[in-house]
């Protein structure tokens, strides 16, 4: 018979994971937020499938920016799949960001 996990055993609760990510991106962010401080940045925190949440967000948005990490399983493909199924169905304009490579020199 079935029976419920432990709380130990369930894991972290939702909200000690929603609290993490968000330390992570203010964390990834700050840098970026006092080099650019006339820069608007709007931060959303959502649980779903990434494709469907970001053309959502597109429906609100002037312009989509996505990162390309290559993070998936298609090391010929140019786009990974978030970029791509962005690209196809979200609703405002999309710029699909390259990270700069680690030998170039800032500009």
């Amino acid at each position: 018979m079935p029976t419920t996990p432990e709380p130990s055993e369930a894991g972290p609760s939702p909200d000690t994971v929603e609290a993490e990510h968000r330390r992570q991106l203010d964390d990834q962010l700050a840098p970026l937020r006092h080099r650019y401080p006339g820069v608007e940045v709007e931060t959303t925190l959502v649980r779903g499938k990434p494709v469907a949440e970001l053309v959502r967000a597109s429906g609100r948005a002037d312009l989509a920016v996505v990162g390309l990490r290559g993070k998936g399983g298609f090391h010929g493909l140019a786009l990974g799949s978030v970029s791509h199924g962005l690209l196809h169905y979200g609703i405002c304009p999309v710029a699909v960001v390259r990270p700069r490579p680690r030998h170039a020199p800032p500009s």
